[in-house]
């Protein structure tokens, strides 16, 4: 298996993203200053563009979730209104689990 880069990552996300949420009323898009690297891959969070030009959170659409790209290129939204480190916890607890400890 071949690892993909974190860019190839957010590409992933990006088109998962545009299908996901086709039409897309909220103006979504990746904030790639977000992007976290975990041993399984990254964590890629989109918010609406307003947002991310302001960082005003009555912007953020709280409740849009977030993708988990592995290092293979499999994509997994995670729909959530919670703090995203409560599913990204939950993830790498399965992933260890299915992988090991590395």
């Amino acid at each position: 298996m071949i690892d993909i880069t974190r860019q190839e990552a957010e590409e992933i996300a990006r088109i998962e993203m545009n299908r996901k949420f086709e039409g897309n009323t909220l103006d979504l898009t990746i904030d790639i200053t977000r992007t976290e690297e975990y041993n399984f891959g990254w964590t890629i969070m989109m918010f609406p563009k307003k947002y991310i030009e302001t960082r005003d959170d009555d912007f953020a659409a709280v409740g849009v979730g977030f993708f988990i790209v592995t290092r293979v290129g499999m994509i997994t939204y995670i729909p959530t209104n919670m703090d995203p480190i409560i599913p990204i916890n939950r993830y790498i607890e399965e992933w260890k689990a299915t992988h090991g400890n590395n």
